[in-house]
């Protein structure tokens, strides 16, 4: 499979890179070393407040988490009031799961940028989200 020219990034990473006990820290951060500086990193706001929710509150939660994002070199995407007529309709969609709100920007801001691949360690929803751009999402780590 070829390599992706940007990706979305989840939550789940950004809390195993901060944990070195996280069962996940080692391809997470394989992952980190393999995309840095070759293709573009884009996150959402949502995803950072679960981050940092989800870490131990402290200096070292804060930090391990924003040094991840500037060495991907990561952009947030934003929104608008259209937007949240695209996440009404996804939360809808996806209510039987149910779909969170930082799982839908996720997919929100793929379809607006047109990228297919999401870093995420949450392989059962992502495999169920369809994108309108794409059959399917490429979710790596594999």
């Amino acid at each position: 499979m070829k390599e992706p020219r940007a990706i979305i990034l989840d939550a789940g990473p950004l809390v195993a890179l901060a944990n070195e006990d996280d069962n996940r820290h080692e391809i997470c951060v394989r992952t980190m070393k393999k995309l840095s500086g070759s293709v573009a990193v884009y996150t959402v706001a949502s995803v950072l407040a679960e981050a940092l929710w989800l870490l131990p509150q402290g200096k070292h939660s804060v930090d391990s988490v924003f040094n991840s994002l500037s060495l991907l070199g990561c952009q947030i995407v934003s929104f608008d009031s259209q937007d949240l007529l695209g996440a009404q309709e996804l939360l809808k969609k996806y209510a039987d799961l149910p779909m969170d709100f930082a799982d839908c920007e996720i997919c929100l801001a793929a379809e607006k940028l047109k990228i297919d691949t999401i870093f995420t360690l949450d392989k059962r929803d992502f495999s169920i989200y369809r994108p309108s751009h794409a059959k399917s999402f490429r979710l790596i780590p594999d």
